[in-house]
């Protein structure tokens, strides 16, 4: 199973929601469902908003993804980063049941150190946090549910 309509819904709708200036994609969710633009179906996501993609397929490359994406970086990268002081609003993590990295902790460990909301679909990742958790919403559309934590500080 690949990502569904709910998953694209709940991506647009808590970027849109939240309104964050700074946004780390890991996963680069829009490379993934094939998108060609910010823009799916009636959502759209600002230009003014900064994207940075963490990509898990970095061998599949196409123009298109330099328009959607301010930076791209590789998953190894993005996990060798020590002393990186940049900091984003909003992380989003997103797994399907095909793109099930094998390192979820260290990467879970690194957004908590860089962003003060992160958006999944796994409620397990709060034990692989290293801020403390103030507080989680979840979001719950049809069958699917969503997780967004946000951290102190």
């Amino acid at each position: 199973m690949m990502y569904t309509k709910n998953d694209i819904f709940v991506f647009y709708e808590i970027i849109n929601d939240i309104k964050p200036q700074k946004v780390l994609d890991v996963g680069m969710f829009l490379k993934c469902v094939g998108s060609v633009s910010r823009k799916i179906m009636d959502k759209k996501i600002d230009e003014s908003i900064w994207m940075e993609g963490v990509d898990f397929m970095p061998e599949i490359q196409f123009p298109v993804f330099q328009r959607i994406y301010n930076e791209t970086i590789s998953l190894p990268f993005f996990l060798q980063q020590s002393h990186k002081q940049e900091k984003y609003d909003l992380g989003i993590l997103l797994k399907n049941k095909e793109s099930n990295p094998d390192n979820k902790k260290e990467i879970v460990e690194k957004m908590t150190e860089m962003c003060h909301y992160i958006l999944t679909n796994e409620c397990e990742i709060s034990g692989y946090c290293k801020k403390e958790i103030e507080d989680t919403i979840a979001v719950k559309v049809e069958n699917d549910e969503y997780y967004i934590f946000i951290f102190k500080g």
